[in-house]
């Protein structure tokens, strides 16, 4: 299985700005933060920081003026998400974790101080968004 890191290397290689959805807790964080200074065009867009109100028309607007300077974004799995980059015409890779693995997610949840409400989400509905 091929690490997040591994396939933000490859879509450089492949383009110059590219989009890369990640299912919570999967290591967008984690990876931008080992990135930023490298010089590398990376960015970690929380879609959690966007009006709700437009989203997500502004949440795409940002990734395509983004992904125009060649900066790769690690982007939000959410179904409207992808729903939006396919009616765009914007490719995307999409990661997320083994159903298996739902224990291990929710601990990594609790470990990096997600609130207990954003856990619960996730228990209540890990089924159901793996299998999206």
């Amino acid at each position: 299985m091929k690490t997040l890191k591994q396939i933000f290397e490859e879509k450089k290689a492949e383009q110059q700005g590219s989009v890369i959805c990640g299912f919570p807790g999967i290591g967008k964080s984690t990876l931008f933060k080992e990135l930023k200074d490298s010089g590398k065009k990376v960015l970690d867009s929380d879609s959690s920081t966007f009006d709700k109100s437009e989203f997500p028309q502004n949440y795409i607007k940002h990734i395509k003026e983004s992904i125009a300077k060649g900066i790769t974004i690690l982007a939000s799995s959410h179904d409207v998400v992808r729903d939006a980059l396919i009616k765009e015409d914007m490719p995307f890779t999409l990661i997320y974790p083994d159903k298996t693995l739902k224990k291990e997610y929710l601990d990594r949840y609790e470990k990096r101080g997600s609130p207990e409400s954003f856990v619960k989400l996730l228990d209540s509905n890990w089924d159901k968004w793996i299998g999206q």
